[in-house]
């Protein structure tokens, strides 16, 4: 055997079934998928376990291994990171959790499966695992830790923490929702480019309520397109990761939608000039143009879409100021057209939405790549 081999064993002490999804996914799946990745390359399970990961074999006390090897709870999450280490590690000894309980035994000579689960000493190698790059579902209260590993694990290379109230109290509950519901990625984008690219009609009603529900539908779909890269990754090992080209384009069409509304809204009102009016429609019509502009270039698969937002992360870097807590989220725009639309100023509305819409400029204008977002 050219690599090091995964056993699974049930959880006997687990008072949660470990055989249900865990955002999305059964725990045993997601581990064996990235054990895989790592490069362990056989799996054992043994009698006992709730789940059977494809490609695996059913294996029992006694039988031989003769290689290194990971024996694992099927209730562990371990992060992806940890296994690719683990793979090297020398010695043998055991992986506990936070709470000091065993998760799993590495050996790097595994004669044969063992009948349980070993405990002895921790592991010494400078590969171990730390305790909290690893987690144990035993009882319900142990599910926020392992989801936070998860959501941990699956984000991508070289993203920052993001430790907000928007992310603890809107997008974890709504990423946990939607990973609970299993609707595939797909579905979702496409209803999340409909509630974006139609924010626009109720916005033509001339009422506060047609207002509060377009700046919702805008709220909700660029809400949605911004979990979806997340959601994808959380659901990859069920195979939801094949969507994802419409993303980029949700949130320009939701703009375009909404300003074209609005600047048509506020020219049809009375009580302006010609000449007035027609600074309106200038300003609000090269708003949606210049989004439109970016929605083409996104889904025509531009490597460098030429009016992408600059980063309000990057400019706060730059001018060396910390972006406050309750700013760190990805539809701080469309949260402020949600607050603008509820206290009934269109006109303050669209001032906003054709701000975000010039500032689309600055990229082109700059030409060079310090003012792409993210």
């Amino acid at each position: 055997m050219r690599g090091p081999a995964l056993v699974l064993l049930p959880d006997g002490d687990a008072r949660v079934d470990p055989g249900r999804p865990v955002l999305g996914v059964a725990p045993a799946l997601r581990l064996v998928d990235a054990a895989r990745r790592a490069g362990f390359v056989a799996v054992y399970v043994a009698p006992g376990a709730r789940t059977s990961p494809p490609g695996s074999t059913l294996g029992s006390a006694g039988d031989r291994v003769d290689a290194a090897a990971l024996i694992v709870l099927e209730s562990a999450a371990i992060e992806p990171s940890a296994l690719r280490r683990l793979a090297q590690a020398e010695g043998e000894g055991s992986i506990f959790d936070e709470r000091g309980r065993p998760v799993a035994w590495w050996s790097a000579r595994l004669a044969r499966v063992p009948a349980a689960l070993p405990v002895a000493e921790a592991l010494s190698s400078p590969e171990a695992p730390a305790a909290s790059e690893v987690a144990r579902l035993v009882d319900p209260g142990d599910r926020s830790r392992m989801e936070a590993l998860i959501v941990r694990a699956v984000a991508e290379p070289g993203a920052a923490a993001t430790s907000s109230p928007w992310r603890r109290w809107i997008e974890l509950p709504l990423l946990r929702w939607l990973s609970a519901r299993g609707r595939p990625p797909g579905q979702l984008e496409v209803g999340a480019l409909l509630l974006a690219a139609l924010s626009g009609v109720p916005a033509l009603l001339a009422s506060w309520l047609g207002l509060v529900l377009a700046a919702l539908m805008l709220l909700l779909g660029v809400q949605l397109a911004a979990l979806l890269p997340e959601l994808r990754r959380l659901l990859a090992v069920g195979g939801g990761a094949r969507a994802g080209w419409l993303t980029p384009a949700i949130l320009p069409f939701g703009h375009a939608s909404l300003a074209a509304a609005l600047t048509y809204r506020l020219v049809e009102s009375a009580g302006r000039t010609g000449v007035a009016d027609l600074v309106l429609l200038v300003l609000g019509g090269a708003a949606v143009l210049l989004s439109l502009a970016q929605a083409r270039a996104v889904l025509r698969g531009q490597a460098a879409a030429p009016f992408e937002l600059p980063s309000v992360e990057g400019f706060a870097a730059q001018l060396e100021v910390s972006l406050p807590a309750w700013l760190r989220t990805p539809v701080r725009a469309e949260v402020l057209v949600f607050v603008l639309a509820w206290i009934g100023a269109p006109g303050l509305l669209w001032g906003v939405l054709v701000a975000v819409g010039l500032a689309r400029l600055w990229r082109w204008f700059i030409g060079h790549p310090d003012a792409r977002a993210g």
